[in-house]
């Protein structure tokens, strides 16, 4: 009917357009294409026109894409604008984030060196500061790492140079807590060291005099010094030599207090038994040399004593001349048994112990025979052992004539030879008078005697177990004693298989 830009007699018909065939189906119609008609590319739009629900025409909107294309290349340079922009604003956004990040890692880095002792590596290729801080800690794990193994080898020295100590150490700090405890110092105190640690002293110890001895070496800068007296397991005193100080740092500072505790109780124990030694061989010196000195006055001083007095005398100042010798002599038997001891000169040979139990029977026989007691022997084999023949008999005979003295007439001692794969052993059994426990640990001591007005009266010089004790000293070996009041002894010499230092 008409069109805005041509003359519709000159133009085909458009009913066979897409837009048009939409319209006349009572839609709107889209269709872009080039236009026959102005040579362009278009955008068409078709809108029916209906007129009592029927469509009587159609019309047509056209518009040139050109104009369209420019729409879209303006959009497409303003978002192009707006996308540099944002890429410019973002890429400064980042870059003062990136520094925000960079920064604290740099300072990492740097002090990471400071620890690996390094200075200032290159940037790293490829990671830059982060690079730069992964060689950083690299280099300060393998220094942490050198300095740890360093660290924990200086303490397992130091903890294996503690715990190897007879002394006990004792650590404290300012506080009196205690910060270090070796083994010898806990079992000096009876503590447990895990429990320990981290307590006050005060807490864990009742003994008022170490408790004293500390808060003296506290208040002085001096090292302190003093003995004391701590009760151990079983109530067992233990005589314990105190040294203090003061702890302090590479610097000089006070950190707390050091206390040394060394136990001096088998030197109380040694000291003790050399004053009871030379009390005693003094005394049982003395106790004849009285008696003789007496007698030989009394004779001198009457002349008219009748003769069989003056033999009577006479027979007791013998009888006490021989007792002096006889303490004589098994002091110098006990000399030179320690002297042939620390001189290697004990000459041993292999022995069938039941034929040296054999020969200390007999020599014991007659004085059985005396009192009717009997001497048994039981062997259950042949044992053999690499001894001194004649310093073994006579430690058997000492326990023999030892059972057959302090037992009643008529009892039986038995002498019982044994052995395993690790030592030899000969028991002698007695049915005696027997001896308390508190005695038992120094029977073997010289001088030393349970009934000391029955010892005498039996003969015994007091030396006869100490010399026993001796020779099997000697021999590498040792004497065990069980014994109960009333029910009988039985002394048993344990010879190991191997006595070191053995001389054939």
């Amino acid at each position: 009917i008409g069109d805005s830009e041509a003359n519709p007699d000159s133009m085909e018909n458009h009913g066979s357009r897409p837009e048009v065939i939409a319209a006349l189906a009572r839609t709107t119609g889209f269709a872009v294409r080039k236009s026959f008609t102005l040579n362009l590319p278009m955008l068409y739009v078709a809108l029916p026109q209906k007129q009592r629900d029927s469509v009587v025409a159609i019309v047509r909107a056209a518009v040139p894409l050109t104009a369209m294309a420019e729409i879209i290349s303006s959009v497409h340079r303003h978002i192009l604008i707006a996308a540099v922009l944002l890429a410019l604003i973002g890429a400064l956004f980042a870059w003062a984030a990136s520094r925000m990040v960079s920064r604290p890692i740099e300072t990492i880095a740097a002090r990471a060196l400071l620890v690996a002792g390094k200075p200032a590596l290159p940037a790293h290729k490829n990671g830059g500061e982060v690079g730069q801080l992964a060689d950083a800690l690299d280099s300060m794990a393998s220094r942490l790492t050198a300095q740890l193994a360093q660290i924990t080898r200086q303490k397992n020295e130091q903890e294996a140079v503690l715990a190897s100590m007879v002394e006990g150490v004792v650590a404290l700090d300012a506080e009196e807590k205690i910060i270090q405890l070796n083994r010898a110092a806990a079992m000096l105190l009876n503590l447990d060291p895990q429990k320990a640690y981290g307590k006050w002293l005060s807490e864990i110890i009742r003994n008022s005099e170490l408790l004293a001895f500390i808060a003296r070496t506290f208040k002085t800068e001096t090292i302190t010094e003093g003995d004391l007296v701590l009760n151990g397991p079983g109530q067992q005193q233990r005589f314990v030599q105190v040294h203090g100080s003061a702890l302090r740092a590479t610097d000089g500072t006070r950190l707390g207090a050091l206390i040394v505790l060394n136990d001096i109780t088998r030197l109380k124990r040694l000291e003790t038994i050399r004053r009871d030694f030379v009390a005693n061989v003094s005394h049982e010196l003395k106790t004849p040399l009285t008696s003789i000195k007496g007698f030989v006055e009394t004779v001198l001083n009457d002349p008219d004593m009748p003769a069989p007095e003056a033999r009577r005398m006479l027979t007791i100042v013998n009888e006490q001349s021989d007792r002096i010798n006889a303490i004589i002599d098994d002091l110098l038997s006990l000399a030179r048994l320690e002297q042939d001891s620390q001189q290697g000169e004990i000459v041993r040979e292999s022995t069938a112990l039941k034929v040296l139990a054999q020969r200390a029977i007999a020599a014991c026989a007659a004085l059985a025979a005396k009192k009717s007691m009997r001497l048994t022997l039981e062997a259950a084999q042949d044992f053999v052992a690499t001894v001194n023949a004649s310093l073994l008999e006579e430690a058997l005979v000492n326990l023999i004539d030892n059972a057959v003295k302090y037992s009643e007439p008529g009892r039986a001692v038995a002498i019982a030879v044994g052995g395993d794969e690790n030592e030899n052993t000969i028991a002698v059994t007695d049915e005696g008078i027997g001896i308390p426990q508190q005695h038992l640990d120094r029977l073997c001591e010289r001088f030393y005697r349970v009934d000391k007005a029955r010892s005498r009266d039996s003969g015994g010089t007091g030396l006869g177990l100490s010399i026993v004790k001796h020779i099997m000293l000697v021999h590498g070996g040792c004497v065990s004693i069980v014994s109960a009041p009333g029910k009988g002894s039985t002394f048993t010499l344990h010879l190991p298989r191997r006595a070191a230092g053995s001389v054939s």
